[in-house]
């Protein structure tokens, strides 16, 4: 009913409007990074005139480029060219089609759509450079790839002489974007040869060549990208002092753009589009053996993403001897940077002068991939390969199809974080924590997605942290109160439709909340937005949300925790709530940071990050959606480990071998004793204790009680601990 009365309004209001006017605002939106009110005027306009090509083509294009829907972009560019009558719009519509169906991998009509564009007008060099790229990424076609793009090139080189401005700057831009099409394939290509040496210089001159077109007057931000590329090979073949020159030359162009960027979201988009250039220039510090002004710049790469994506304020950049205020002489920090050339990993540790770098490059051997860079090359065909599985474990967990427990994902699980284990390098980074028990764990980007607290040995009990500035704005003095007696609000199982009720969330938040002497609940219907915003500004200090939650890769700012009435709160505003008075909040029945989509290039945030920026002092969350029995002994038993006196990150780091650990037969003595617990409802007293007769009963063998039923990492090794550090 709700979106009925929104639809009408929105009829309502188009009628009001004119439809060009409103194709106008849209692209204004979309300039400034709104794209979801970009798309919302375009459906105005598509109500006033819904054959318009031009205004489905609009849409299609925020759809497959800003909010990466390429199913929704489909259906605008297939209504585009339903619609559309002008041969010259129609190569256009072709060609973001053919993008579309790319990324939904229908190859063969990708390729089909792109060879339409070109007969239309052979000079087209988009659609050109959208086959080539498809031929090469999917089918590895070297020479037919270049020979298609240098075909190109003739054909845009014979329109510059052409009188009318646009049309020459067009084929000029068109120009550059070929050469430096050709110069991703040499590199690319080079990585997959045994010497790349020879392909990586080819691809040099195509990104030179593709600066005399998109010069930095003209085209200044395609410049940036080139140049961009260009330290990427530059870094490959060893010219660190080209490098350099580069990274210089572009820093201050951007520094320009960004001067003339005429408001707050302009310079955000611009800012996180070339998080790049502070990436490279993290491996150019670590290349020239400058360790301290390497990680100082990872870390100041990562405050100002986690600025313009969440924090909305400045984060600083603190020296090497603020942050030893994190450590002590069992606590270490293990710091991960991403780059497009490399995967860099630092650990920093209490009294020393610079942080150690682990597996530095060696000294430049042209018939071999650089260690760093050959690094994070295995890591993205790991996470490829992760993404894959996962996405078709969540597809049919959704769908209800087939046993999960027999999915390919979690029955590899073991196998694939070794292989992890082994290309982050543990064992060479635990070389260097000799009398450390204690580990603050920064990832970057896509490493924030994976259970890296999973890679190293048991003994050390593992805690999160988005960045070292971060930590350091949350060092105030733990509180002394004993857990029980703390103030918990709790917000169980929301109802939402079309998902099916929690019986085991619902069961956890119940022996939770008997493990509080004052505990707040607002179950299923009455956990609508209005109340639980209300009921979080009354100043508890525990925070347990049992309900559904989702990741939102393209835009982190808008993930979200499901409440009653199909409503839900996002990250943002989160972010904006006022929660000092909270330590610690529990959100891990919600899938935080996994989706089986595209990775990330710039930062991550997400519910985490908005609880943290909030200023709570732990989160506890997982980074998948869990099996719900095994998800409610873990939470039970974390709390359980609190109320014993441990810290969040000990509690949690016993609950998970615990939960590793705990045969069928333990299991079902732990069950009955849940079963005690005082002014327990006498349902939930019930369940426990049909729950640890079935175990008996299913165990009847003395093989099977000694069996530990949750021994794979995928019912443990989920769950992280995000907040304050140990000292």
């Amino acid at each position: 009913m709700l979106s009925k009365v929104k639809e009408i309004g929105r009829t309502i209001q188009s009628i009001l409007k004119n439809p060009e006017e409103l194709v106008k605002q849209a692209e204004q939106q979309a300039q400034e990074g709104e794209y979801q009110d970009a798309l919302d005027l375009l459906d105005q306009a598509l109500v006033l005139k819904p054959k318009n090509s031009n205004y489905w083509y609009c849409k299609g294009k925020i759809l497959a480029y800003n909010l990466k829907d390429s199913r929704q972009a489909l259906e605008a560019f297939d209504n585009a060219l339903k619609f559309c009558s002008y041969e010259n719009f129609r190569k256009q519509v072709l060609n973001g089609r053919g993008n579309v169906l790319k990324d939904l991998r229908r190859n063969e009509d990708a390729v089909a759509d792109y060879h339409k564009a070109l007969k239309i007008d052979p000079s087209y060099w988009q659609a050109r450079k959208g086959l080539g790229w498809l031929l090469f990424s999917r089918f590895h076609e070297y020479s037919t790839v270049l020979a298609i793009l240098d075909e190109g090139l003739p054909l845009s080189q014979a329109q510059l002489k052409d009188l009318r401005l646009g049309v020459r700057q067009y084929h000029q831009q068109g120009c550059g974007q070929l050469h430096r099409a050709k110069g991703k394939i040499h590199y690319k290509h080079g990585l997959q040869q045994p010497d790349p040496y020879s392909y990586w210089k080819e691809a040099k001159k195509s990104y030179e060549e593709a600066l005399r077109f998109l010069t930095a007057q003209i085209f200044p931000k395609e410049y940036l990208e080139v140049i961009e590329d260009l330290i990427q090979v530059c870094l490959a073949l060893g010219e660190i002092k080209e490098a350099e020159h580069l990274q210089r030359e572009g820093l201050d162009l951007l520094n320009r753009l960004l001067a003339q960027a005429k408001s707050f979201r302009q310079k955000r988009i611009l800012t996180l589009q070339f998080t790049g250039f502070n990436q490279l220039t993290v491996d150019i510090w670590a290349r020239k053996g400058k360790i301290l002004e390497a990680w100082q710049t990872a870390e100041q790469g990562k405050n100002i993403c986690l600025k313009w994506l969440l924090w909305e304020q400045d984060l600083s950049i603190p020296s090497y001897e603020q942050t030893q205020e994190l450590l002590d002489t069992t606590t270490a920090i293990i710091y991960w940077h991403l780059s497009p050339a490399s995967l860099t990993t630092f650990v920093l540790k209490s009294n020393t002068i610079i942080p150690v770098l682990i597996n530095p490059s060696p000294s430049i051997n042209h018939s071999k991939i650089p260690e760093s860079l050959k690094r994070l090359l295995e890591f993205e065909t790991w996470v490829s390969d992760w993404d894959k599985l996962y996405a078709s474990y969540r597809d049919k967990a959704k769908e209800n199809i087939g046993d999960k427990q027999k999915s390919p994902w979690l029955i590899s699980m073991q196998t694939s974080l070794e292989e992890f284990k082994r290309i982050l390098d543990i064992p060479a980074i635990e070389a260097e924590l000799t009398g450390i028990n204690n580990l603050i764990l920064i990832p970057h980007r896509d490493l924030h997605r994976f259970p890296l607290h999973a890679l190293f040995n048991e003994r050390f009990t593992t805690i999160y942290l988005p960045s070292v500035q971060v930590g350091l704005n949350m060092q105030n003095q733990d509180s002394m109160e004993e857990w029980h007696k703390r103030p918990l609000l709790n917000v169980d199982d929301p109802a939402i439709d079309g998902i099916d009720p929690m019986p085991y969330a619902q069961l956890e938040s119940a022996i939770v909340r008997q493990q509080f002497t004052n505990s707040t609940a607002i179950v299923q219907e009455e956990a609508t937005k209005a109340n639980v915003i209300a009921e979080l500004d009354n100043n508890y200090r525990v925070f347990h949300f049992t309900g559904h939650g989702e990741y939102n890769s393209d835009q982190p700012e808008n993930s979200r925790l499901g409440l009653a009435s199909n409503d839900y709160i996002s990250a943002k505003e989160i972010s904006h709530l006022n929660l000092e008075t909270y330590d610690l909040v529990t959100i891990a029945a919600c899938e935080t940071a996994l989706t089986g989509n595209q990775s990330i290039t710039t930062e991550y945030v997400g519910l985490v990050s908005a609880f943290l920026r909030a200023k709570v002092s732990y989160v506890f969350s997982s980074l998948w959606t869990v099996d719900e029995i095994s998800n409610a002994w873990i939470i039970i038993r974390f709390y359980q480990f609190l109320q014993e006196g441990m810290t969040p990150a000990r509690a949690l780091n016993q609950a998970q071998q615990w939960l590793r650990t705990v045969t069928n037969a333990d299991l079902a003595t732990w069950l009955c004793t849940l079963s005690n617990i005082e002014g327990l409802d006498p349902l939930i007293k019930q369940d426990l204790e049909q729950q640890a007769y079935r175990l008996q009963e299913d165990s009847n063998s003395t093989i099977k009680l000694v069996q530990s039923p949750y021994v794979n990492p995928y019912y443990w090794a989920a769950f992280t601990l995000t907040g304050r550090g140990f000292v």
